[in-house]
């Protein structure tokens, strides 16, 4: 946005919202994608639980994940990863900074998966408040510093990537906290994720 302002006799222009202003985090410093890196979520819930916290998550549904390396996010359900059943997939291609999915396999909430692969540009490498990138049929907009609050914990420094578009792709809001990783999955496609423990 811009506007004119006039100032002591003089004319200023370019005033506003100006994107180099904008907040911005570096995606590597989000993603959580480090050797042996792992997450525990519950799948269908999201939101802190104050109150009934035990009775809120059940050891058998649990989702443990995992890096695997090169970007690549196995999900097992169970009461621990070893035990557990797979479950899901996730790749991420970072390789040129920006943050790509390039391949998922997740449960969809109408009971089928959501399986597929392809470059869907989640963010740059230096992700900026309002940037947007359009692959194919999915639009992706960045937002920076939303707060997310998961069964964990509250996070302040986030980048949210609303992704919008077809539902035979993972869409919604994925929550990325910094050097912790993907804290929480907001879907009308695939089923949430929220984050019980790093």
């Amino acid at each position: 946005m811009w506007c004119r302002l006039p100032i002591f006799g003089l004319l200023l222009s370019g005033c506003g919202a100006d994107k180099a202003a904008a907040p911005r985090y570096p995606m590597a410093e989000m993603t959580g994608l480090i050797d042996g890196a792992g997450w525990v979520w519950r799948p269908d819930a999201t939101g802190s639980v104050d109150t009934g916290r035990d009775a809120a998550l059940d050891p058998e549904r649990l989702i443990w994940a995992r890096h695997e390396g090169d970007g690549t996010i196995s999900m097992r359900q169970g009461e621990t990863h070893a035990t557990g059943v797979a479950w899901g997939l996730l790749r991420f291609d970072t390789t040129g900074g920006d943050l790509v999915l390039a391949e998922w396999d997740l449960p969809g909430d109408s009971g089928a998966r959501i399986v597929g692969t392809g470059a869907v540009r989640l963010a740059d490498a230096e992700a900026a408040d309002g940037d947007r990138h359009t692959t194919g049929a999915v639009t992706c907009e960045t937002r920076v510093n939303e707060r997310a609050r998961t069964f964990f914990g509250t996070y302040e420094a986030t980048v949210t990537l609303v992704c919008t578009g077809a539902t035979d792709r993972p869409v919604g809001a994925w929550v990325f906290a910094r050097d912790v990783g993907l804290v929480q999955l907001r879907s009308p496609v695939v089923v949430d994720l929220d984050l019980v423990r790093p």
